[in-house]
């Protein structure tokens, strides 16, 4: 006799799915790449950073209770506890005192401890001795940091309000022309623009009518356009037109006009023209 049993379907075991109901510290998410705020071991990071955190400060604690619980006020024997880097106040006249200089002693000379801008040191040998009252820290002294820094401050202001003093007084005065200019009034005027143009005369008549073709406001866009945020040497603005020593006078004028303008200044450094944008701050 033959009897034929159904296999049974195969019954298949599935370990629980774990669901993690705690939520994320999202406290710094915002200061984070989006990959630190998606990645679940940098969030798990996270957590373990403020944990060690806590950890230290309370170690830092513990260490500064047992460092102090051997020590009392010196004006009425009160305990004390410790409020700032090395600095301890009293619980019960709210004496405040420096534990380092008041309780503990150099290992070179026995001698007492003095305070200094960023340590300790013997007051015997002038030896640097560390803190036993400083966990992990140094010494800063606020008060004399923020002395220093607005002296800089200040000195920096009165530098910046004598530079712009000078300025003003060698400014030179708006230059007002009621005659024709006559180059044979300024001796020597005639040779070094003859010197400066290469040329060994200067046809006057040749040069009234170049200059009606001279525009000082396309001039001066093109080197506003050429300057940059530091000093440009002269000689490295191209020139407009094709004419060079035409083109180099044209230039230079504008550069005069400009200068007088408050626009650029203008010094030589081993007989270069060096020219610098005056930056206001409405540009």
């Amino acid at each position: 006799m033959t009897m034929e049993c159904e296999q049974a379907p195969a019954i298949t075991m599935q370990s629980p799915v774990y669901v993690n109901t705690e939520k994320p510290d999202i406290s710094r998410s915002k200061d984070r790449p989006l990959e630190q705020q998606t990645n679940p071991l940098l969030v798990a990071l996270a957590r373990v950073e403020k944990r060690i955190e806590r950890f230290k400060a309370e170690a830092r604690d513990f260490y500064l209770k047992v460092m102090l619980s051997v020590h009392t006020c010196e004006q009425c024997g009160g305990g004390l506890e410790m409020i700032g880097r090395s600095l301890c106040v009293c619980r019960a006249c709210a004496a405040r005192i420096d534990p380092t200089t008041a309780f503990q002693r150099s290992l070179c000379c026995g001698a007492v401890l003095v305070s200094k801008r960023t340590h300790y040191a013997c007051s015997g040998c002038g030896r640097i001795a560390p803190s036993r009252f400083l966990f992990n820290e140094r010494l800063f002294d606020e008060d004399y940091f923020r002395e220093m820094m607005r002296s800089s401050r200040e000195r920096a202001r009165r530098k910046k309000e004598a530079l712009r003093q000078a300025v003003l007084e060698n400014r030179s005065e708006h230059l007002v022309l009621d005659q024709e200019p006559d180059l044979e009034a300024v001796p020597g005027l005639a040779e070094a623009l003859n010197a400066f143009l290469n040329s060994s005369s200067l046809d006057l008549e040749a040069m009234e009518e170049v200059t009606r073709s001279f525009n000082l406001g396309a001039y001066r866009r093109h080197i506003l356009e050429c300057l940059g945020w530091g000093a440009t040497p002269f000689a490295s603005i191209p020139q407009l037109q094709g004419q060079v020593r035409l083109d180099r006078v044209f230039r230079f004028v504008t550069l005069v006009f400009m200068d007088q303008a408050g626009e650029v200044e203008l010094d030589q450094e081993q007989g270069e023209l060096l020219v610098q944008r005056v930056f206001h701050e409405a540009d």
